[in-house]
């Protein structure tokens, strides 16, 4: 039998040196220690992230019910300041009205001295309105813009008046898209067929016939029972007729 010498199979893998062996497990602990490492400094950066984003969540939404709370009260404060203002327009003295009688704010102070308040915001519609009956067409534009109101019909009354204002001083093209968006927004029979009627005038001065002629259209189909409905039927035939010829 055939003895096998031990010592002459080759040792590819084997670590002669027990000093070898201890230099890589010390190697492989230290690696493995920065990976931990590692990933204690990324939880806690994640968890340094996540308190700061609650923290500004947390105080955003204290600050919006102090806010709120606020303008609550400046509200109420600007109720009482208002009236003299409203009586006045109603009165239709509309510089007291815009500017104040010496002794009660007008809505313009109080736009300034109350803004954000819903006061403020009905003031901007009132200083259009002033300054429209004043036909100081181009004091009224911004006022009317600022103002909105989460009633439709309020909402789409404003608008229209921008689209007067704009007829006022001549540029029938902005006329004619607040006149369609008045009319577009939330339709009704009572105010709708107006604004419809109102862009269909200014489109035909633009030389629109085929989309002055639909104005009228949408009155003939939605508003059946409207008083405009006979004007609208007169005047979609008469444009349909017109409109081949120019457009």
């Amino acid at each position: 039998m055939k003895t096998i010498d031990i010592d002459s199979i080759p040792r590819k893998h084997i670590v002669e040196d027990d000093t070898d062996l201890v230099d890589i497990d010390a190697e492989r602990v230290a690696r493995n220690r920065r990976r931990l490492e590692s990933v204690d400094i990324s939880i806690q950066g994640t968890r340094n992230k996540l308190y700061f984003l609650v923290f500004v969540l947390l105080f955003m939404g204290i600050a919006t019910v102090f806010y709120l709370r606020r303008q609550d009260r400046l509200d109420l404060i600007a109720q009482n300041e208002v009236f003299r203002a409203i009586y006045h327009f109603e009165s239709e003295d509309y510089d007291k009205a815009l500017h104040g009688d010496g002794t009660h704010k007008g809505f313009l102070q109080v736009i300034e001295e109350y803004t954000g308040t819903r006061t403020a915001n009905a003031a901007q519609l009132y200083v259009g309105l002033c300054y429209m009956y004043q036909q100081k067409y181009h004091h009224a534009l911004v006022p009317l813009s600022r103002f909105s109101a989460s009633n439709s019909i309020v909402q789409a009354r404003a608008w229209a008046l921008m689209g007067d204002v704009y007829t006022e001083i001549d540029r029938p093209k902005q006329a004619s898209m607040f006149y369609l968006k008045a009319a577009k927004h939330r339709e009704n029979s009572i105010y709708s067929p107006k604004y419809w009627i109102k862009a269909a005038i200014i489109l035909e001065k633009r030389g629109k016939y085929k989309r002055a002629s639909a104005c009228y259209k949408q009155i003939i189909k939605k508003y059946p029972n409207s008083q405009y409905k006979e004007l609208a039927i007169k005047e979609s035939h008469r444009l349909a007729v017109k409109a081949p010829f120019v457009e």
